[in-house]
């Protein structure tokens, strides 16, 4: 008995640890993840799920070295936190998925570096209920929900579900007022100099498997538009690199964490100008975002296809305090 009752208490304790020294998220869900360290950066990348069988039938890439080297390289960067623009697994009802996801992410979690996620279209997928008690399991401190907002610094992100036919109406009315209360929020708040907003389907993609998420485009832009602060947009599903200027404000594609990668219609008939001037295919890549005295630092990292080498693919920077350029 007092064996069964050391093992509950060293349970209790282990639970306790990892909630104030790895996380240290507030009680609230409305106030966000409060992550409590001192790192210099966060990192975020998409689209890291491995090829599915289907997807393999039909000849897809099944690129699980540059997962893995992903995940080592975020790892090594020790970032204040990592962020998960969705399909983390190629089928959130599947456990051997989220057995492999355990396994590619061990580097960050040895490292004690909080991993924040939000679904993808395959984290629903293998039935929607259970996929969602996994994503769930995995992700406790979101306490249910699929959406989130989170601080480092004078950074405010929000993050958000754009899988909008999986929510139900109540659902999807909640997440509307909670971002654009939030939007307001962070706004008004003199500690924060800038929103980060982030989502799983791009708004903005030359990709040539996906479309551009109308739903994304009329849910979630205006609001982000028409709040000064609010000067970044980064989503995945195309497995790409892509950054357009659209409104006057940066959206930037990243999924290029070891999905499967979609070519992009790089010739005259693109639906919009890339500010990135690369091939059709895109590395496998990751995107770093430090914060400066007045300015937001976004740099593109990526893999060679060796999967050896890395390099700046590209870096922008984001004034804080003014209109960004054209």
């Amino acid at each position: 008995m007092k064996k069964k009752l050391g093992g509950i208490f060293l349970s209790l304790l282990f639970v306790l640890l990892y909630r104030t020294l790895v996380l240290c998220q507030t009680d609230s869900f409305d106030s966000g993840l409060s992550l409590c360290n001192n790192r210099s950066s966060v990192i975020f990348m998409g689209d890291p799920q491995r090829t599915g069988f289907g997807e393999r039938l039909l000849l897809r890439e099944q690129n699980d070295a540059a997962q893995q080297a992903v995940m080592n390289a975020v790892a090594e960067e020790n970032p204040a936190f990592a962020v998960i623009l969705g399909d983390l697994v190629s089928a959130g009802g599947k456990k051997n998925a989220w057995n492999y996801f355990d396994s590619c992410t061990l580097p960050l979690r040895r490292n004690h570096i909080p991993i924040i996620a939000i679904p993808g279209n395959h984290d629903y997928f293998g039935g929607k209920k259970k996929a969602m008690r996994n994503f769930s399991s995995h992700f406790p401190l979101l306490e249910g929900r699929t959406w989130t907002s989170a601080c480092f610094k004078s950074v405010a992100f929000i993050l958000l579900n754009s899988n909008f036919k999986e929510m139900t109406p109540a659902a999807l009315d909640s997440q509307n007022s909670w971002y654009t209360r939030k939007l307001d929020d962070f706004q008004m708040d003199s500690s924060i100099a800038v929103i980060i907003v982030g989502c799983h389907h791009s708004p903005f993609t030359n990709s040539a498997i996906v479309s551009e998420n109308k739903d994304v485009q009329t849910r979630f832009v205006p609001a982000f538009i028409h709040t000064p602060k609010a000067k970044l947009f980064i989503s995945g599903h195309c497995h790409s690199y892509e950054r357009f200027n659209e409104y006057g404000k940066i959206f930037v594609v990243s999924g290029g964490a070891g999905g499967p990668r979609q070519n992009l219609i790089t010739n005259q008939t693109k639906r919009r100008l890339d500010l990135f001037a690369g091939p059709s295919i895109r590395p496998f890549h990751y995107c770093k975002i430090s914060l400066g005295k007045d300015q937001l630092h976004v740099q593109m990292i990526q893999l060679d296809d060796s999967l050896k080498l890395w390099s700046l693919g590209e870096e922008f920077i984001i004034p804080l305090h003014e209109n960004i350029p054209k």
